[in-house]
């Protein structure tokens, strides 16, 4: 029984790949042979994606993009954000969607492709008791009529027990977070 309470558990933990452990015991040249045959679903994958304007100029909101103190107050549940090097982040924030309490999360943010004042990406890792998520983003800025128009898309993979929540949950609570950060930060930059 322990070989396929084993074997159970690693198809448990690569569900997303839809794999099936009919043989015992299972090397790792053979996990990976059996990984190779399959390509994973994309589960649990949040898409957050649209438009905000700033009435302020291009360059004091890719400015705000970049300063810490400033994010980190803009982050639903932000506690802590540091630069750790010249285009990565360090935070701490604390996170709850529905059923599941609010759980710190480190999450690290490295900044990819970036194009003053126009565009950049970024890769983000979250990890806590309750899950983690990582993907990654792209922003892009630019001048319209009323200011400076910010479009994002970012696809997130979400895991652990925050996952449970169900898509409509996890997409609904994305895009509420992401809107609500966008207009803490403009009414942050509007004050200064």
């Amino acid at each position: 029984p322990t070989g396929a309470a084993f074997a159970q558990a690693v198809e448990d933990a690569l569900a997303d790949y839809r794999i099936e452990i009919t043989e015992i015991p299972l090397s790792p040249d053979r996990l990976f042979a059996l990984l190779q045959r399959t390509t994973p679903e994309r589960r649990n994958l949040v898409v957050i994606e649209g438009d905000f304007v700033f009435h302020l100029p291009r360059r004091a909101v890719w400015d705000a993009l970049q300063d810490p103190t400033l994010l980190v107050r803009a982050l639903p549940g932000g506690m802590q954000l540091e630069r750790t090097g010249e285009s990565s982040y360090d935070g701490l924030m604390k996170v709850g969607v529905g059923p599941v309490t609010a759980a710190e999360f480190t999450v690290r943010v490295t900044l990819l492709d970036q194009e003053p004042p126009v565009r950049f990406g970024m890769v983000v890792d979250g990890r806590s008791g309750l899950g983690f998520t990582r993907g990654s983003a792209q922003v892009t800025l630019t001048d319209g009529p009323e200011g400076t128009v910010m479009r994002y898309r970012a696809e997130l993979q979400i895991g652990g027990r925050m996952a449970g929540l169900g898509q409509r949950l996890l997409d609904t609570a994305a895009r509420m977070i992401t809107r609500q950060g966008l207009e803490v930060l403009h009414r942050e930059l509007a004050a200064r």
